[in-house]
């Protein structure tokens, strides 16, 4: 596609592609797709709205267009065609029936397709028009069908849900998954405090909502004054969640702490704050990209007292952690099943097996970087999964291997007001 070339649905047609050829988060797709054209706001909104919700609704989609055609026969160009066009009618109301086929049919174009393709294409969308009453959200048609077909979510990851929670709770924790999260911002706090956040909200008109419990400031995006914020550091986006569990760390001014998955650095501002200025952050993450985000957020927020190292605590040694320290937090890799709203490939991309070997993963780097803790120092570990193989068992391995005794742990599930989940053990290391 040429840059005069701005259908959003050809765009989005193209990101869903590159999604199934690697292993890349979708968000960073479609960050790097965005540089190539230069999109309003509404149309970026859009871009988002249908590579995502596809995304989450991809076998809700295919069910539906499995009445009317055999998929398996189907190139897979065509087929993202056809669930672009069925997601926004269903799902985009706003958007009229007319200017949906016509810019499918103009994305077929940009695609080169043949003939018969595009005579396929118009067969089974005016098909589809005329019946898509059949499918509207919570007609009998959507509530016969499973739960995995009616939310989209592998029929495995429905069972392992099941024996997470009960029957009630996991019919919310899927909606939830399948949601358009909000934004949620906070000051950073070395630069700006929580009132002057609200006073420039107010006197630029910008509706939020302000949950005084976790702190955050929520919106349903960010406009070109926030931007800029973000861009100079003055506020940054994290899940209260995330600002929630970092929260129970119990550094003081002074202390000497490791971060470890310290990236993007969301974290790391408040413990930089915590520590005070004679105080001293060693952040690690072992991916150079990641590593490079967070020297632009200490950059940005001119955090004194914070070292960032790339670094792999299991496979690497470094003077700088060789040391032991007051406080530790590991924030693991995982695997993100409390951030599917956000992350809504991750469902397609992971198994059980996968979750298993996360499991073992997260034993061996917990257990090294417990190795670095002080007598009487606090480790806490963080992930934003609500798998409890991922979670309470490596609590308890950890307070067994160890001897470490549990301070405070809690897992948050998905939910409607906030659609991500999330759990943290905050364990004392005996003197």
């Amino acid at each position: 596609m040429t840059l005069k070339e701005h259908n959003i649905r050809a765009i989005a047609a193209s990101v869903l592609l590159q999604n199934q050829k690697n292993d890349k988060y979708l968000q960073d797709i479609l960050e790097e797709e965005l540089i190539k054209f230069h999109l309003s706001i509404k149309d970026k909104q859009l871009l988002f709205h249908i590579v995502l919700g596809l995304t989450r609704n991809h076998i809700l989609l295919e069910t539906i267009l499995s009445e009317f055609f055999n998929l398996k026969k189907t190139k897979e160009r065509l087929k993202i065609i056809l669930k672009i066009a069925v997601y926004q009618v269903i799902f985009l109301d706003k958007i009229p029936d007319y200017a949906i086929t016509s810019s499918m049919m103009q994305t077929a174009d940009i695609f080169k397709m043949k003939k018969q393709q595009k005579s396929f294409l118009r067969a089974i969308l005016s098909k589809f028009m005329k019946e898509k009453d059949k499918y509207s959200l919570n007609n009998d048609f959507i509530n016969s069908l499973s739960l995995a077909k009616k939310y989209s979510y592998p029929d495995w990851l429905i069972d392992h849900f099941k024996n997470e929670m009960t029957s009630t709770k996991l019919e919310e924790v899927l909606i939830a998954g399948n949601s358009n999260p909000p934004v949620w911002i906070f000051p950073v706090p070395q630069k700006l405090e929580e009132q002057e956040l609200k006073d420039i909200l107010d006197n630029n008109k910008i509706n939020y909502l302000f949950d005084d419990r976790t702190k955050s400031f929520t919106l349903k995006n960010l406009n070109k004054k926030l931007k800029e914020m973000l861009n100079e550091g003055d506020i940054m986006i994290q899940s209260p969640h995330q600002k929630q569990a970092i929260s129970q760390c119990p550094a003081i001014p002074d202390d000497i702490v490791l971060e470890i998955g310290a990236a993007p650095g969301g974290k790391t501002v408040h413990l930089s704050k915590m520590v005070g200025v004679n105080g001293k952050v060693f952040s690690l993450d072992n991916s150079a990209f990641r590593i490079q985000l967070l020297k632009e957020r200490i950059e940005k927020t001119n955090l004194k007292n914070v070292t960032p190292l790339l670094h792999d605590i299991v496979t690497e040694k470094n003077d700088s952690i060789s040391k032991t320290f007051d406080h530790i937090i590991l924030d693991a890799p995982c695997s993100n099943l409390g951030e599917l709203c956000r992350r809504p490939e991750v469902r397609w991309n992971i198994n059980e097996n996968d979750i298993l070997s996360l499991s073992q993963k997260q034993k061996i780097l917990a257990n090294t970087a417990v190795s670095f803790l002080k007598d009487g120092g606090t480790f806490l570990y963080i992930t934003c999964t609500i798998s409890t193989q991922e979670n309470q068992v490596i609590k308890e391995y950890l307070i067994i291997k160890h001897n470490l005794k549990l301070i405070k742990d809690e897992l948050i599930l998905p939910s409607k007001k906030i659609p991500t989940g999330s759990y943290f053990a905050l364990l004392k290391k005996s003197f």
